[in-house]
């Protein structure tokens, strides 16, 4: 569920997806297969290998490569991401991308990101994010692209929706059909981390809450405190010695 509770616009967002798994749901390419070690999530970027006098990305060890056959009947491409168990305060989702037109892998045409507690549950649409990236020849991009929530938002599990390119015009206008979409990483960000869970994001926002509603205290309320019980004391003592008195006239 989107929680609507809000949070600081200068909040510290840190990757809550770091060394977790996920499954793809469309087939990865056994040509540039993920090799079960999730490099998607190990935060590690990749970066261009030099063949003789050209550099390509597309040879980085940490590409996933998702090619055009394997799309599903709406032409997307999915990925479902645990992140363990539930996290709150989820603001920030990303992926990274390759653009190297040359080699015919082209950058997605959008990215959706859905989320939900339960892994076969129902997932509710965090947004989605639309990519036009050139598709001349000769680019060589490494790229991101982030969807923010509108709010923090709760869940365990990320659907992802990578939307191929599929057909489009060259520079001459002549009908291309985008090949490749090579992805190296997929981030989910929370605020402090997601909070680890409800009971937890609960407990800390009671916290907070009597933390910021409470005065703040300096040493002139130590010396409020201390005249006030100063002046207590001697009001129980003067009304201790009249009801001594009364009670000796009494007698």
């Amino acid at each position: 569920f989107i929680c609507l509770s809000a949070i600081p616009a200068n909040a510290q967002q840190t990757a809550v997806s770091l060394g977790k798994t996920y499954q793809f749901i469309t087939p990865v390419s056994e040509g540039y297969p993920d090799n079960a070690a999730y490099k998607l999530t190990n935060g590690v970027y990749a970066a261009p290998v030099t063949t003789g006098e050209t550099a390509y990305y597309y040879k980085s060890d940490e590409y996933v490569g998702l090619n055009q056959s394997a799309v599903d009947e709406n032409g997307n491409f999915v990925i479902i991401l645990d992140l363990d168990s539930i996290m709150d305060d989820l603001m920030g989702f990303e992926i990274s991308y390759l653009n190297e037109t040359s080699i015919g892998i082209y950058a997605p045409s959008s990215v959706t990101f859905y989320v939900s507690d339960t892994r076969n549950g129902v997932y509710t649409p965090i947004g989605t994010k639309t990519i036009d990236e050139p598709t001349t020849a000769g680019i060589s991009q490494s790229l991101k692209t982030r969807v923010t929530a509108d709010g923090p938002v709760s869940g365990q599990y990320i659907m992802i929706e990578i939307e191929h390119k599929g057909t489009f015009e060259d520079e001459q206008g002549n009908p291309k059909t985008a090949g490749w979409v090579f992805l190296d990483e997929i981030s989910v960000f929370g605020v402090d981390g997601g909070n680890g869970n409800e009971t937890q994001a609960e407990t800390n926002d009671l916290t907070n809450d009597i933390t910021e509603n409470a005065p703040p205290v300096t040493g002139d309320d130590f010396s409020v405190v201390a005249y006030s019980i100063i002046a207590l004391a001697s009001v129980i003592m003067i009304i201790g010695i009249f009801i001594k008195r009364k009670a000796s006239h009494l007698k």
